[in-house]
């Protein structure tokens, strides 16, 4: 068991799974703040799964939103946190789906 500091939150590595505790209010009404949840590092993401993304320099957990299969989006479920469209020249990737 391993445990380290991840851009504020707290996680512990098992295999290809990790908890990780959530340090914003992003995604309230599915997750509150300083809950914990676990991601999945080798689960396939589909339409609207919630997933731990990097993008351009921060962690986020956000649903993922695919327009007419040509756009990405990552959406909070917060309404007042606006939806990051993915461009070309960003730097994100996914690191794995968040478990429920």
């Amino acid at each position: 068991e391993i445990s380290c500091s991840l851009v504020g939150s707290e996680m512990c590595i098992r295999d290809r799974s990790f908890g990780l505790r959530i340090n914003d209010d992003s995604m309230d009404k599915t997750f509150d703040k300083d809950t914990y949840v676990f991601v999945d590092l080798g689960a396939p993401l589909h339409f609207e799964d919630i997933g731990l993304f990097y993008y351009n320099g921060q962690i986020l957990i956000r649903r993922l939103f695919i327009h007419h299969r040509k756009s990405l989006f990552l959406h909070a479920d917060n309404p007042k946190y606006e939806n990051i469209k993915i461009k070309e020249n960003d730097n994100f990737y996914i690191i794995g789906k968040i478990m429920q």
